[in-house]
């Protein structure tokens, strides 16, 4: 019997008068357009849930998690069939009132195991997160894993960006202070093979770099980070909350109102995953890639969307790219979508002006 698999996916829509309206509400700030362009919108969810429908019909349930608004093309997304298994859940309904209205993606994720009917095993997607080729539910889970490459690499030395500050440098520091808090690598090797015989820390899926680096620190106790794909993320319920219930206030500082430079994020859970051995263990490939949508990036932009082998792609908006080219770039994305799903008109977009449910 197949293990049920959810999709849950976030999304918001700037451009709407109430958001604002409560965005100003309680930011005091100057609103650079590092902050500005995180809320950007794409105008891509209707074909994401096509592609959906096209490439993992199998899916048992999606939540569409919103902060009360309603895609303007609601009408139209309820004609496709894969819209019967779709919930539109509100940030109320899953997290605690007391840190609502929030603008954080960060705070949002740290609550998603309490989406009311959310299966033990699903897949997390922001809205620039697409399934672009035919998958199975093995692409995201085998006999009840998270299927993950334990790509581990040196913690980078932290940075300041211009356009995204430090913050990511910052989070992963304290992402990794977690694991190596309640694992020990040598415990971790050992414990592999006697929990199930899976060699995932020397297997055949990691390249003969990556078996050099994992033999070098075999002796060290503490873990560097792993790499991050940015495509949609394989979770267990249970591991986000046996993570709440070791450490708590952690969790909790993370979900502040607007988005820190210090703290966990939701690469927490993943890092858990693998540290704890609750994954099964993927060669790296080039089906899952992440790309920032800029001028210069666009060739690879189409490329990766016209790829038969590209599965999982992530179009990352970039905060240094301005509207007018944002929206540009945009326009032809959405064509070269329109072409991977066969369709011959836009009927799929998301409206401008999104609904309110009162």
């Amino acid at each position: 019997m197949q293990t049920p698999i959810d999709f849950v996916i976030t999304w918001v829509d700037s451009s709407d008068e109430a958001w604002q309206a409560s965005f100003a509400e309680y930011f005091t700030g100057e609103v650079t357009n590092r902050i500005r362009n995180r809320y950007r919108q794409a105008d891509t969810l209707g074909y994401w849930f096509r592609l959906v429908e096209k490439n993992a019909p199998w899916v048992n349930h999606i939540y569409l998690v919103t902060n009360g608004q309603t895609p303007g093309s609601l009408p139209l997304l309820q004609q496709l069939p894969i819209w019967q298994k779709v919930t539109i859940v509100h940030h109320e309904d899953f997290m605690p009132h007391d840190i609502l209205s929030t603008f954080s993606s960060v705070a949002i994720e740290m609550y998603l195991h309490r989406i009311k009917g959310l299966a033990e095993h699903f897949v997390y997607f922001n809205d620039d997160m697409f399934i672009t080729g035919p998958v199975e539910p093995e692409y995201y889970f085998r006999e009840g894993l998270p299927v993950v490459h334990n790509q581990e690499q040196p913690i980078p030395l932290p940075r300041l960006d211009e356009t995204i500050g430090y913050g990511a440098s910052l989070r992963e520091y304290c992402n990794v202070a977690v694991i190596n808090k309640h694992f020990d690598r040598r415990e971790v090797y050992k414990q592999s093979l006697e929990q199930d015989g899976i060699d995932r820390w020397h297997g055949p899926h990691l390249n003969e770099a990556e078996r050099r680096y994992y033999d070098r620190m075999a002796e060290c106790p503490r873990f560097g980070t792993f790499a991050e794909h940015h495509t949609g993320r394989r979770l267990l319920k249970s591991t986000y909350e046996e993570i709440w219930q070791k450490e708590p206030e952690l969790l909790r500082k993370a979900s502040a109102r607007f988005r820190q430079d210090m703290g966990n994020n939701i690469p927490l859970f993943s890092m858990w995953q693998i540290a704890s051995n609750r994954f099964w263990p993927d060669t790296l490939g080039c089906d899952k890639m992440r790309i920032d949508v800029k001028p210069k990036e666009m060739g690879r932009v189409i490329m990766a969307l016209r790829h038969p082998a590209v599965k999982s792609l992530c179009l990352n908006d970039s905060p240094a790219v301005s509207d007018e080219e944002y929206n540009e770039m945009m326009a032809v994305i959405r064509e070269e979508l329109e072409r991977l799903l066969g369709l011959e008109i836009r009927d799929y977009r998301l409206g401008s002006v999104p609904t309110h449910e009162k």
